[in-house]
């Protein structure tokens, strides 16, 4: 079994995790901090505020203690982006920040110094691209971090956007909950969100490019399986979020890609064995952690297949109707094509002209469903409409994928002539991939392990 220390709580847990932390799968890893002061102290010879004051030195010493600076593994409050990678560097009561990605946002400044948000003006900053602020240590009833002076790299993620008060629902007031030399670890003071502090080794630039370098290649490396002394488990490892797959429950825990690998937001426990970060091995192209007890291996064909961030056409237009798919999907798809012509006559005859599987044309803030069954038609432009699905790899040893259909997703309830169609891909899963080639497939034929009379072909553009 894998649960989470209860580290976060309220607001925190429903914006970071959503409902996914609460669901007890994954551990937060205390043992990691043995070697670090807490906050708390269990010798009370000292008033409390000396007590908080000298924590406050003690502090402050530890994070401008570092010359190079620190890793910063931040977490937005929406759970959608996971994990950002970030460097600070501490001095002298300011921190220079930089982060892996670019930072976009509307901002002015007036002539007294006073930032203000609105749409006309724009202020971006590269990924790697440094900013510095003053930073404050303190102590109330707790000793806290706070970025008080303005830094859009950090302010960012906490600035209203329109009628979004809380914009990301991120914090840049942090409570420690404990600092060394080996590591610093802080917790949101208004959504809960922890973030961690890892000495550098190298500059903030180079550990910048080595994780903007990891993320390119394993962004493109969707990962499904996890093996713990040899037994497997199904997951999923792309876009920041690790997942892991229990019955019909999906259970989320972000991580933050490092210039070795990834680092999850908790400890994961697969088998009784734990890990907080994994790192890539160049000859296996596998993840490990740091025992070698647990390895997510390279992906196959199959599992790249079932994770694509790509569109894999049926071979289909309104005129030729459908082709390349056995007899019977055949005769579903042009009915189903008839139907919906008939259905959109008065519409000035808009028809369907492509249909795809695979990574949802429409952005996430349009549909969050990723994985499709999807439409196209043009009516005054292009227009999508889907059936959201699940696919997963179904067996280690040969290339077979499972298709679970989900639910109707953007769109689709005003097509239901459609659902034929939906429901033969549904009920004919599982399938064998045959793909014409190994390297850099364009074509695969999907061939029901239940009936190899029930086939199609799909083809990537």
């Amino acid at each position: 079994m894998i649960q989470c220390n209860n580290t976060l709580s309220g607001r925190g847990v429903n914006m970071m995790m959503k409902t996914v932390l609460g669901a007890a799968l994954f551990a937060l890893h205390s043992t990691l901090f043995t070697s670090c002061r807490p906050e708390t102290d269990n010798v009370f010879d000292e008033p409390a505020a000396i007590r908080l004051q000298k924590l406050v030195a003690d502090y402050t010493a530890v994070l401008e203690s570092n010359t190079d600076g620190w890793a910063m593994d931040f977490y937005p409050g929406e759970s959608s982006l996971g994990g950002l990678a970030y460097t600070a560097l501490f001095k002298d009561g300011d921190v220079t920040l930089s982060c892996e990605r670019v930072i976009d946002f509307k901002k002015t400044i007036d002539g007294d110094g006073k930032i203000s948000f609105d749409s006309k003006s724009s202020y971006k900053y590269a990924a790697g691209e440094e900013s510095t602020s003053g930073y404050t240590i303190k102590s109330e009833n707790s000793v806290t971090l706070s970025f008080d002076t303005f830094n859009g790299l950090i302010h960012y993620w906490s600035q209203p956007f329109s009628i979004d008060l809380d914009g990301y629902a991120s914090d840049y007031e942090f409570t420690f909950l404990s600092a060394c030399k080996d590591s610093v670890v802080l917790r949101g003071k208004k959504h809960g969100s922890l973030m961690r502090l890892y000495p550098l080794s190298e500059t903030p630039k180079d550990y910048i490019d080595h994780v903007v370098a990891m993320r390119n290649m394993l962004g493109e490396q969707p990962r499904k399986r996890i093996i713990a002394d040899g037994q497997t488990s199904g997951i999923s490892l792309m876009e920041n979020h690790f997942k892991y797959f229990e019955g019909t429950s999906t259970f989320d825990v972000p991580y933050t890609y490092t210039s070795k690998g990834i680092r999850f937001y908790c400890s994961i426990d697969f088998n009784g064995r734990q890990t907080l970060e994994m790192d890539y091995d160049d000859e296996t192209q596998e993840l490990v952690s740091a025992d070698g007890h647990i390895r997510i291996p390279a992906p196959t064909q199959a599992e790249y297949f079932t994770a694509t961030s790509k569109q894999w056409y049926f071979n289909y237009n309104n005129t030729k109707r459908a082709q390349d798919v056995c007899d019977e999907l055949r005769d579903i798809i042009n009915t189903c094509a008839d139907e919906f012509n008939n259905a959109n006559k008065n519409n000035g005859g808009i028809f369907v002209n492509e249909i795809y599987l695979g990574y949802n044309l429409l952005k996430a803030s349009e549909d969050s469903h990723r994985m499709v069954l999807g439409f196209n038609y043009k009516f005054l432009g292009n227009n999508y409409f889907g059936y959201a699905i699940d696919m997963q790899s179904a067996d280690t040893e040969r290339p077979l994928i499972s298709i679970r259909l989900l639910e109707g997703a953007t769109g689709y309830g005003q097509h239901p002539q459609w659902q034929p169609f939906v429901d033969f891909v549904g009920q004919n899963s599982p399938y064998l991939l045959s793909f014409d080639s190994d390297e850099d497939p364009t074509e695969v034929i999907l061939t029901s392990e239940k009936d190899d009379s029930k086939w199609f072909k799909l083809k990537r553009k």
